[in-house]
């Protein structure tokens, strides 16, 4: 999996014991094909990378709206 851009953000949470996160919507590709998908981007003290959970995944961005639509509520 490659990613391509974020198409769209939700604002930073924070909280005591809680690492910085968010919930992105990605363009990446896979198999050659761009693809969609939804994960919670967090930001680990001490590393400069961001680490992404709970993807999912799907191959119209219609789709793929509604779901973040959904997490960022």
């Amino acid at each position: 999996m490659e990613i391509k851009g974020i198409i769209k953000q939700s604002g930073w949470k924070t909280g005591h014991g809680v690492d910085p996160h968010c919930i992105v919507l990605l363009m990446i590709e896979k198999g050659g094909k761009n693809e969609y998908t939804t994960h919670e981007m967090v930001k680990r003290p001490g590393k400069k990378a961001m680490e992404f959970y709970s993807g999912h995944y799907y191959t119209k961005i219609e789709d793929a709206l509604k779901d973040f639509n959904k997490r960022t509520k």
